[in-house]
Formats: C-alpha cells, structure tokens, sequence
C-alpha cells in the first residue's frame, strides 16, 4: 500500500476519533483529529502525484474518508448529546448525510453496473467540503470554548446552500450518463 493510501486511511480510522471525542466531550481532543484528518488530507494527493503512486484504491478511498469523517462528525454534532451545546440542526445533519449517500450510492451502482469510472469532484464539490471541515472546526470550538456567535447561522447557511447546489449538480451530471 502507497504511502499516499496509508494517510487515506488514517483519516478514516480518525473519523471514529473525532465521533468518540465528540460523545464525552473532548471537543480539544476532537479538533485535534479533525486538523490531523485535515492534514493527511492535504499530503495524501500530494505525495500521489510527486511519488507517481496514483492509484484506484487512492480514488476509491479518498472520497469515501473525507465523507465518512464529515458525515459521522456532524451526525454526531446533530444528536441530542448532553456535552453538546452548540448543536448542528438534525435536518441539516439528515441532509449531508442524504447528498453523500446518494453519491456514495449512484457512483457504486455506475461502476458496478455499468462500467468502472472515476467520479471527480467538481469545483461546487470541493468547495462543501471545505466549508463543511470548517463548519466541523466551528462546531467543535464553539462547544469547547462554550460560545454561540453570528457565525453559526452562517456557517449552517453555506453548509446547507453547498451541499443543495452541489446535490442539484450532481444530479444534473448523472442524467448525462
């Protein structure tokens, strides 16, 4: 396994951190995961390319922690968690997770049905999930820090509105297939 594909998965093995910390509180500890996540993230495709380890276990594995940590991570964040006082909206919760799984499930039943494809992320895509990983850094300050600002409410209109286009994109692409 690449060197590339080992940082993948450590950020899928972080996901359960980041959740765990979530339930007891650790909201330190959490964020802490979460910038680890962050970082393998950056350096994975990074080293891809300058290692020429490109692989279709990269593809397939890549995509799939970054929406495993988002997902669980606000899951967790929308549960009804007595350590948890700022909280992300249950519906908003339900809606990330509904645009990831739809994905996760068309992009599987393609390549299994159909033919094996890559599904790049478009510009609208990487862009929710970098809003969602800072919304995720939000959260997790606000709640260690015990404060509510303005910009929660502003963070959950960007989360809600990307991940809205972005599913209406990912829609109008798939009808293309």
């Amino acid at each position: 396994m690449t060197i590339a594909n080992q940082l993948t998965v450590l950020r899928l093995l972080l996901a359960p951190v980041v959740v765990i910390c979530i339930l007891y509180g650790r909201f330190g500890l959490a964020l802490g995961a979460l910038v680890l996540a962050g970082l393998t993230d950056m350096m994975d495709g990074a080293l891809a390319r300058r290692l020429g380890e490109n692989s279709d276990l990269g593809a397939l594995l890549d995509p799939l922690a970054d929406k495993v940590l988002i997902v669980s991570a606000v899951v967790t964040l929308a549960a009804p968690i007595e350590a948890v006082s700022v909280r992300i909206p249950a519906w908003v919760a339900i809606l990330v997770l509904s645009r990831d799984a739809t994905i996760l499930f068309v992009a599987g039943a393609y390549n299994l049905a159909v033919e094996r494809r890559n599904f790049t992320p478009s510009r609208l895509g990487k862009a929710a999930t970098v809003i969602n990983v800072v919304g995720l850094f939000w959260f997790l300050t606000a709640n260690l820090l015990g404060l509510d600002s303005v910009v929660t409410p502003l963070l959950l209109a960007a989360m809600v509105t990307l991940t809205v286009v972005t599913s209406l994109q990912y829609l109008w692409r798939v009808r293309l297939l």
